[in-house]
């Protein structure tokens, strides 16, 4: 029978192990589970097209990351509920979620597995007459492997008892699976153009034309064929799996990721060899980079949103200028939506959490972003009550230092609008949510001028029971404000912000008392 390197040697320190003691089958057996978890799981997201939020590339750089077994089971939940698979995968993809009945041996296989858990302590429930997915084998096979080496003692017994089980469960996989019925091999180019193709499982006839190729331009690497064996090969390249031409051993990523060296670490599960990888290709942002508040086919959609959201939140909490305000870049926000935005909040270095403080807020939306200072409608009453006290004049001069401020970036961000939001929660009986009472979005200018809209403005603010929620800042509308789909976006985002500094002393009662110089 000829050679099938991607096992053959995991299956070669399984059997040392078995002749070893029970204990050593047993833990060779959890290797060998560990490695058939990342090998599925590399393959797998190989198989996500390209997307504009960048699916695949973000799971690689996670898995190039963590170092638990357990992540790599939830980056393959999270690849395997996407529609994102090329076509000639879906076959791959439903062999993992499609839910089966007893008898399947997708079935038999979790069912071994659950049983091997189950000798050696896991608390598992019985499975023998549900329908399951194959994607149940990883879960357990987490639970198993922590429970066994990382957070158990199973006794030399206990591991006897599961090991039949066990070894029953991976040949199941590793001899059925779909991924595993395709040809995989090592491609190598040489420097004639043409190609070494080193096999690594089932018949790698269909690689073939790549020894006479020159034309074809493929990195070195491991890869496995989405079209059947005998027919021309329809290459996917699996960038986390590792070896070489001579497949002297097969590697994958252990985390251990440092940025400031652009490396990562991989392990052999053979012979324990720990390797730091080249990791430049997985050192972007792993949403991408941001370009501006711009959509891919020029309409809002939530995914792009939050992705464009994230990748605007990472560069602002690096800005000085924010710093200098009183923002804490360490703070976690809180990214939150509706059917027409998507926003997130820069946190005031305050011991407050951010519901009863002031805060940034930005917001993604249908037609435009807008970025505010905000005075929640739960604010402690010691933030509430020093912009009551302004009374009616000092809220129209506050307004106007506002709008003074902002006068410059008017002049730079053609089309922005100053604005303030007057939302008004009535109080909801218990275990119901706020009901929105009043909702104004009003030009700051108009604000200012308006005498009848300032009393209706404090009146709400004395009164107890309304705590209205308080915005000033700006809106970006993309049809007016072409500024706001440029990479320099951020840079009016942060100036509305900072134009809105005597709104905030305000709250605050003073610079001091947020931190800020």
């Amino acid at each position: 029978m000829a050679r099938q390197p991607l096992f053959d040697r995991i299956d070669d320190r399984v059997s040392r192990d078995l002749e070893d003691s029970d204990y050593g089958y047993f833990f060779a057996l959890t290797f060998k589970l560990e490695y058939l978890t990342k090998i599925v799981t590399s393959s797998v997201i190989a198989c996500i097209g390209e997307d504009a939020g960048r699916l695949r590339y973000r799971l690689e750089c996670k898995l190039v990351r963590v170092d638990s077994i357990g992540a790599w089971k939830e980056v393959l939940k999270e690849a395997l509920v996407s529609n994102l698979f090329i076509p000639e995968a879906y076959g791959i993809q439903n062999d993992l979620i499609q839910k089966v009945r007893p008898g399947n041996w997708q079935h038999d296989a979790v069912d071994d597995l659950n049983r091997a858990a189950r000798e050696v302590g896991v608390e598992t429930e019985q499975i023998r007459n549900r329908n399951v997915p194959l994607q149940q084998f990883f879960k357990i096979g987490v639970e198993l492997r922590n429970r066994s080496r990382g957070h158990g003692a199973p006794t030399a017994g206990q591991c006897g008892k599961s090991c039949p089980y066990l070894k029953r469960s991976l040949d199941a996989v590793t001899q059925n699976l779909e991924i595993f019925r395709l040809p995989w091999v090592y491609l190598h180019r040489k420097l004639s153009g043409k190609y070494r193709v080193s096999p690594l499982l089932n018949d790698s006839s269909s690689f073939d034309y790549l020894k006479k190729a020159h034309d074809e331009q493929r990195q070195d690497g491991v890869y496995f064929s989405l079209n059947s064996q005998g027919e021309v090969a329809r290459p996917v390249r699996v960038p986390l799996i590792f070896s070489d031409p001579d497949l002297t051993d097969i590697a994958l990523p252990n985390g251990n990721y440092k940025s400031n060296r652009k490396t990562f670490e991989t392990l052999s599960y053979v012979t324990n060899e720990v390797v730091q990888r080249d990791g430049a290709g997985w050192l972007d942002p792993p949403y991408g980079v941001f370009n501006g508040f711009r959509f891919e086919d020029g309409a809002f959609n939530h995914p792009e949103g939050k992705r464009i959201l994230r990748l605007a939140m990472d560069k602002l909490r690096k800005r000085d200028d924010l710093r200098e305000i009183g923002i804490d870049p360490q703070r976690p926000g809180r990214r939150l939506r509706d059917d027409e935005v998507i926003w997130d909040v820069l946190v005031f270095a305050v011991p407050d959490e951010w519901r009863a403080s002031p805060h940034l807020t930005i917001g993604v939306g249908r037609e435009y972003v807008t970025a505010m200072a905000t005075l929640p409608n739960k604010a402690l009453a010691k933030y509430r009550q020093p912009l009551t006290a302004l009374g009616e004049q000092g809220l129209r001069l506050m307004a106007g230092k506002v709008l003074e401020n902002m006068r410059p970036l008017l002049e730079d961000c053609r089309g922005m609008e100053p604005r303030l939001r007057f939302h008004h929660r009535r109080q909801p009986p218990p275990l119901t949510q706020p009901r929105m009472a009043a909702a104004l979005d009003m030009d700051l200018q108009a604000c200012i001028d308006d005498v009848d809209f300032q009393h209706q403005w404090i009146d709400a603010l004395r009164n107890r029971k309304s705590k209205p929620e308080v915005q000033i800042g700006a809106r970006f509308p993309y049809r007016n404000c072409p500024a706001i789909a440029e990479p320099d976006a951020l840079d009016f985002v942060a100036r509305a912000w900072i134009a809105c500094k005597p709104y905030i002393d305000v709250l605050f009662g003073s610079a001091d008392a947020r931190g800020a110089p």
